[in-house]
């Protein structure tokens, strides 16, 4: 998961249509959201999730086809909430573009599906007037936080084979080792299923590139320039050339560029100035 650019809201979601159709769920007895009223299906929605999600899934970072494999996922689910007791779900946040994410079947459908559960602490929200900010979801939610500050990604090189697994942060307080650690089970982003092993994916996917021997050059480099002063600006403009070669493994379109990240991170190698 990464920080997803929420700052690209389409004119559609505060139109007419929309209003209108939230005053129709508003009305109805049980809230229910019906067919005609699924506006965030509109392409002027899913064209700028789309491009805002860089063709990826929100949640575990891969690709997927348009029309057949994505789903504009509702963050807090519109419908009912599974084990909640929001009976009618969030139906107000039906067209609340930070609501909306793009995200893939399985991560959707298979795992996340109805599921919005809350730490102990949170108060869960009813109605339109509830305040948000006192639910405390275990959910990560992209839009609005950066999943850097919660996961990392350990490597496992058991057999020459590679397996990338999320975990928890090692520093980061009770209640967000609790979000991180449900946000992998609800979303499954740890999964070993048949036809579908997201560990083993991002371990064939980071052992078959040269990321990691750059970053063993760039490390090597920021070492010998200090123990070697007459050479130091050599090594320096090494160091920046390797940096270069960095960029198209941490840019957000690429598939998994979290994991990239993260091991940069892990390695004090800044990176935020490449992207």
């Amino acid at each position: 998961m990464i920080k997803i650019d929420s700052s690209i809201e389409p004119d559609f979601l505060s139109s007419d249509a929309v209003i209108n159709a939230l005053g129709r769920i508003r009305d109805r007895t049980s809230h229910e959201i019906k067919k005609a009223d699924e506006l965030w299906r509109n392409k002027k929605v899913t064209d700028k999730l789309f491009v805002s999600h860089h063709g990826k899934c929100c949640y575990c970072e891969r690709k997927r086809d348009r029309k057949r494999e994505m789903d504009v996922d509702h963050y807090r689910p519109k419908g009912k909430v599974e084990n909640g007791t929001a009976n009618d779900g969030y139906w107000w946040l039906a067209y609340k573009w930070n609501n909306l994410l793009w995200s893939c079947k399985t991560c959707n459908q298979k795992y996340k599906d109805m599921i919005f559960t809350l730490l102990p602490s949170g108060t869960r929200a009813y109605h339109e007037a509830s305040d948000l900010d006192l639910e405390k979801p275990h959910l990560i939610n992209p839009k609005l936080e950066d999943p850097s500050q919660f996961l990392t990604f350990h490597i496992d090189r058991s057999g020459g084979l590679f397996f990338v697994k999320a975990v928890a942060h090692a520093d980061i307080d009770n209640d967000e080792e609790i979000r991180a650690n449900e946000t992998i089970k609800i979303v499954g982003l740890n999964r070993k299923d048949d036809g579908d092993d997201l560990v083993k994916e991002r371990g064939e996917e980071f052992s078959r590139t040269d990321f990691e021997m750059i970053v063993m050059h760039i490390l090597t480099a920021e070492d010998a320039k200090d123990k070697h002063p007459e050479s130091r600006q050599s090594y320096i403009d090494s160091i920046n050339a390797l940096r270069g070669r960095l960029n198209r493994f941490i840019r957000s379109e690429r598939v998994f560029s979290g994991v990239y990240r993260d091991y940069l991170r892990r390695h004090n190698i800044e990176y935020e100035s490449l992207l």
